[in-house]
């Protein structure tokens, strides 16, 4: 990959600038390589981009120096300045690759939890089910059983309270979760924007 061709002006402690053409992928120690005259210079030196220190081993492009900027290269130790004990700040980056894995692990996560949520609601009304049954049971042996030799008129007692009821709410419930879980994306980026919004995930860009 050789990246964009851009002018970059660099200058030399007090010297002046020198516009160097170069691809906006190289580094700031290339820089240096390529516009210093004599091709030799001290150890470490300082690169100052709009009053901010570049790392040496981030390409021009990644931190952020476009078409016409200007670069400023400190020789260390060459004379004492004031930017020698100053440590260049530390830029975390993350590859494309990593950012995938971790949406598609964000993903998995959200999906456990939420058949997680829904077997943990199946343990509790199957719980309450069992009880109810074992509480009719109870009752039904409590009450003396009364056989008629013959039945003289037809019975208006009500019947046992059907549980359909319940299992149909259940049901219900269940397809709402999987309607809500079941979330598609087009692309990575999109879920990424997705997962970034909504509170309930842990996932950030």
């Amino acid at each position: 990959m050789m990246g964009k061709e851009i002018e970059i002006h660099v200058q030399w402690k007090e010297s002046l600038k020198i516009p160097v053409k170069v691809s906006s992928l190289i580094t700031p120690i290339e820089l240096a390589e390529i516009s210093k005259p004599d091709n030799i210079y001290y150890t470490s030196p300082k690169f100052l981009y709009n009053g901010r220190l570049l790392n040496h081993s981030l390409s021009l492009e990644a931190q952020r120096i476009s078409n016409n900027s200007t670069v400023i290269i400190y020789e260390r130790g060459f004379f004492p300045t004031m930017f020698d004990d100053i440590d260049v700040p530390y830029i975390q980056t993350t590859t494309f690759v990593e950012k995938i894995y971790s949406i598609i692990l964000e993903v998995h996560r959200i999906k456990d939890q939420r058949y997680s949520s829904v077997e943990s609601h199946r343990r509790s009304y199957g719980f309450q089910l069992i009880k109810n049954i074992d509480d009719y049971e109870e009752q039904i042996e409590q009450e003396p059983t009364v056989i008629p030799k013959k039945a003289e008129n037809v019975s208006t007692a009500p019947l046992p309270v059907s549980n359909s009821e319940a299992e149909n709410d259940l049901e219900e419930e269940e397809e709402g979760n999987e309607e809500e879980s079941g979330i598609f994306f087009e692309n990575f980026e999109e879920a990424g924007k997705f997962f970034t919004k909504h509170p309930w995930s842990e996932w950030s860009w």
